[in-house]
């Protein structure tokens, strides 16, 4: 389906699959949690299995995932976020299960531009449940 204006012209999780001969994805960390929240295993738990049904129920109603976006992002048509969601591989995976294909990411970005990523690795803190 085609949006006036907008186009896709290349799949970066392809690309990064191709270039660095791994999975087509480009691994992602995306939930903080601060303060005492980070203490509350029964809080953050809910928080995950909330998201995971979240992300499933965009994903299985992309047509109305795109309308109540667009309600809120003037910026996106409910049609371009439909059409995203229906191209994009997202899945919500355990920070314990994304941490190797991170690692490799982070280990790119090191080399080229460390201050992307402060300048060091991550410590065990930064994925949930702490390293042990």
């Amino acid at each position: 389906r085609r949006v006036p204006g907008l186009s896709r012209s290349v799949d970066l999780q392809s690309e990064w699959g191709r270039v660095f001969e791994t999975a087509p994805r480009l691994p992602q960390a995306g939930i903080a949690v601060l303060g005492e929240a980070r203490h509350n295993a029964e809080l953050i738990a809910r928080f995950q299995a909330a998201y995971a049904a979240s992300l499933q129920w965009c994903q299985d109603h992309a047509a109305e995932c795109g309308e109540l976006v667009a309600r809120r992002i003037d910026l996106l048509t409910a049609e371009a976020v439909a059409d995203s969601i229906a191209v994009s591989q997202l899945r919500f995976v355990e920070a314990a299960e994304a941490q190797p294909e991170l690692e490799a990411f982070f280990a790119r970005l090191l080399l080229r531009e460390p201050a992307l990523v402060g300048g060091r690795w991550p410590d065990a803190g930064f994925y949930y449940p702490a390293a042990r």
